[in-house]
């Protein structure tokens, strides 16, 4: 009865309130049934604490009702933050991809190699190629290579770890060994600096001769 009598009494004042303000509402009119329960409740011999309990959850539900509402923080700047500031920094790149077209790519690191791919010929099964690829820094700001990974693991490459002013060059040296190797060989090797894009790949590639073993004694 109790429950049927304050739903009928409430239902129809709540509407197009927020939540907030429903809880509220709900509070105040609780604690009024409440004192009126109460002195029920002395007579029936029931326990005051349950009520307590009662009008307790109601207010916790309040609390949780409010924190709902705040409004939530971004740690992270937008786009048109981050243009307000300025030119592009490569953090905020890194934080915030976007097009070519709203990235300014002259004030940033560039990365550009005298040669792209490098041809060993044909080689013979168990020979180690090593090779160098020279490159200069032709951005505005300092080049960091963070990595430089290939594919398997018999081509290992090597990077300055230093940053690389504009202007100045470095080498990226390659090793590949061709052993348990066969026919043709394409091995990438993928640079990852603080550029646009952030990767650029490299070549070695050539044929390797299998040895042919002959027949045991």
């Amino acid at each position: 009865m109790f429950a049927e009598s304050f739903g009928r009494e409430t239902i129809a004042r709540l509407e197009g309130f927020s939540v907030v303000q429903i809880v509220a509402s709900l509070a105040v009119q609780l604690h009024v049934k409440l004192q009126i329960l109460a002195t029920f409740a002395k007579r029936k011999f029931m326990s005051m604490r349950v009520l307590n309990c009662c009008l307790l959850f109601l207010m916790i539900l309040l609390a949780a009702a409010c924190q709902d509402q705040q409004p939530e923080g971004n740690s992270e700047k937008s786009l048109e933050e981050i243009k307000q500031e300025g030119p592009i920094s490569n953090a905020d790149m890194i934080r915030n991809p976007v097009s070519a077209e709203e990235i300014d790519t002259v004030n940033m690191a560039k990365i550009s190699f005298e040669e792209d791919t490098y041809d060993f010929g044909t080689i013979v099964e168990g020979k180690i190629i090593e090779h160098t690829f020279k490159f200069t820094n032709t951005g505005k700001a300092p080049l960091i290579i963070s990595n430089a990974r290939s594919t398997c693991g018999c081509t290992i490459p090597k990077w300055p770890k230093k940053p690389i002013p504009p202007g100045e060059m470095g080498e990226i040296r390659v090793r590949f060994d061709s052993k348990g190797k066969k026919n043709a060989q394409n091995k990438p090797v993928t640079i990852t600096a603080n550029t646009y894009p952030n990767t650029t790949r490299v070549f070695l590639k050539g044929n390797v001769t299998p040895v042919v073993s002959g027949p045991s004694k």
